[in-house]
């Protein structure tokens, strides 16, 4: 056989021109043939549009490799149009997770059970733990002010007091001499401080509605369940004989309440203070980063559940102010501990009911643990046992902890001190009422929501979008 001659090189050269080396997925490389015509039609763009970077890794470890696969994982969860979507792709198992065990008795209707539930450490907003509020501030990322923000200052609230105040003093009057049946003397202060506070909503929506458009247009809800669910990276690891209790994510929190009553608006609250400050907040957190185990946490095997306390498309989506009620917990710790645990605990319970509200919002808006908030999210928390009343405000700025990525910012929790509402009730009279506490009941509730100029649910696509990108 003849070599080959430097004009069949060349000849080769311009048939190999012609072919497009391509490669899809994992699948080996082939040649494509164009035509001369092909290549001549190729468009052409003023700047040079080069195709995006793959990393070429072998070594799955590699933290570039898991970096970019990290990355491609955030971006498809990104991309997912609805947020029971994005619910269920975070949720993602694998196909075998499913399994029947064979019933032991014929007939006996086979149980289903999970293998790959993910651990979650429940996370109630009262607890028995003492001095647990720096752990709760560290799960959360929150800096607590004991102070309030300087924008209930411009809330007046005088001429609603003149008409409230005669009218809260007979509720507590009324609540306080209401005959009870013998069974229910023990449960007798929950009945109480509920009966209160159905007392105190229904005064504040009926007299209050009619020139307050926001409360006109509001959705009370009573005794609703709130749950939501995060991620945070940085816990050390700890062998179990359920083995690890990480996930890829990280340690998993799970929060669970049911507030007395919750009121919802159409448009959020104002923001407390720029969110930018939160980059100053974030070194004054409190580093406990302790295995929640050893701070006498327990864990289940669930599900994850993320419920603000209504559904998905919800025309009144963002929380105004939410009341919950307190009271066996803050009377067996005064007598074991004293009142300066007691004020710790509060403020452990409202920073917890205030993140974990806030965090089911933040993800019926299409932000979650990995595509961060675009604006921050404020509410307002009221905890009571009927005699002492505690208030909060709250700002979250980010919902990023878990290791695929954590923010610089810091959430932030601004606190009263307890607030005793009255001394007793005797010969038909309150004695000793403290106006402060109806007068922070009304400076919340009349903290008016404002539109905000920029996208509310940037990540979530509406049915119209979804047709138009199809």
């Amino acid at each position: 056989m003849a070599a080959p001659t430097g004009k069949n090189m060349l000849i080769f050269a311009s048939y190999l021109s012609k072919f497009k080396i391509q490669r899809l997925g994992n699948r080996s490389t082939y040649l494509k043939f164009s035509t001369l015509s092909e290549l001549d039609n190729l468009e052409h763009t003023s700047e040079p549009e080069y195709p995006p970077l793959i990393p070429v890794l072998y070594n799955k470890k590699d933290p570039a490799h898991v970096a970019y696969q990290q990355k491609l994982w955030v971006d498809e969860l990104r991309s997912k149009p609805t947020v029971k979507e994005k619910f269920d792709f975070i949720c993602w198992r694998p196909k075998d997770a499913f399994r029947e065990i064979t019933p032991k008795v014929r007939d006996q209707r086979a149980m289903p059970d999970w293998k790959h539930w993910p651990h979650k450490f429940i996370v109630h907003p009262i607890n028995r733990i003492v001095n647990f509020l720096p752990y709760q501030q560290y799960i959360t990322r929150t800096h607590l002010i004991r102070d309030m923000p300087e924008l209930y200052q411009n809330i007046d609230v005088e001429e609603e007091m003149a008409i409230l105040k005669p009218l809260f003093l007979d509720a507590i009057l009324l609540e306080q001499s209401r005959y009870r049946q013998p069974e229910e003397e023990e449960n007798l202060p929950h009945i109480r401080t509920r009966g209160l506070l159905d007392q105190l909503v229904d005064l504040v929506t009926r007299h209050l509605s009619a020139n307050n458009e926001h409360l006109l247009s509001a959705q009370v809800d009573n005794n609703t369940a709130q749950e939501a669910f995060w991620f945070q990276g940085g816990h050390p690891d700890r062998q179990t004989k359920e083995g690890t209790l990480q996930t890829k994510f990280g340690m998993t929190f799970q929060y669970k309440a049911k507030p007395w009553y919750q009121i919802r608006t159409h448009n959020p609250l104002p923001e407390f203070t720029p969110r930018d400050d939160g980059f100053g907040f974030l070194s004054k957190i409190p580093e406990w980063k302790y295995h929640p185990l050893a701070v006498g946490m327990i864990f289940e095997r669930k599900e994850y559940s993320m419920i603000p306390g209504f559904w998905d498309g919800d025309p009144n989506p963002f929380g105004l102010v939410q009341f919950h009620e307190c009271c066996e917990q803050v009377k067996d710790l005064s007598k074991r501990f004293g009142n300066e645990e007691v004020e710790k605990l509060l403020f452990g319970h409202g920073i917890v009911s205030s993140f974990g509200w806030l965090t089911a919002q933040a993800f019926y808006q299409g932000f979650d643990h990995f595509n961060d908030l675009t604006y921050p999210l404020t509410t307002q928390t009221v905890v009571t046992n009927g005699q002492y009343w505690s208030f909060f405000a709250y700002q979250l700025n980010t919902t990023q902890a878990s290791t695929y990525g954590t923010s610089n910012l810091a959430n932030v929790c601004w606190a009263t001190d307890r607030l005793k509402l009255f001394d007793v009730v005797e010969d038909g009279q309150v004695k000793g009422f403290n106006e402060e506490v109806l007068r922070w009941c009304l400076k919340f509730v009349l903290n008016k929501p404002q539109p905000r100029n920029i996208p509310l649910n940037p990540n979530i696509r509406t049915s119209t979008e979804q047709d138009e990108t199809s």
